[in-house]
């Protein structure tokens, strides 16, 4: 069964390099307790918006959550959120190679 909160969320994110548009105007969201594959062609924006959801990187625009924090707003929650010792049950691992992001209790 699905959990319906949302664990993973961009909104509107944007990420721009001078005029390379490496990210532009992406907004999903996943839920908790599902696998999700995050694909696309080469040059697609797949690891900058992973590098966004990991906070080590920020938007130009938008913005993205993780268990409810902003990696705006709040980076140091949703790092936390990522970790062992995080206040959440969420569990991320990163491929950035391939941009694989596993979310499991």
């Amino acid at each position: 069964m699905i959990d319906s909160r949302v664990m993973i969320e961009f909104r509107g994110l944007f990420r721009h390099f001078g005029q390379t548009k490496a990210v532009d105007g992406v907004s999903l969201s996943v839920q908790r307790g599902t696998v999700f594959g995050f694909i696309g062609p080469n040059g697609a924006g797949k690891t900058t918006s992973m590098r966004i959801l990991a906070t080590l990187d920020q938007p130009t625009a938008g913005d993205a959550f993780v268990d409810g924090f902003s990696v705006v707003e709040d980076p140091d929650r949703v790092r936390r959120a990522m970790t062992a010792e995080g206040l959440s049950e969420v569990r991320f691992a990163f491929d950035f190679d391939g941009a694989r992001v596993v979310i499991r209790d």
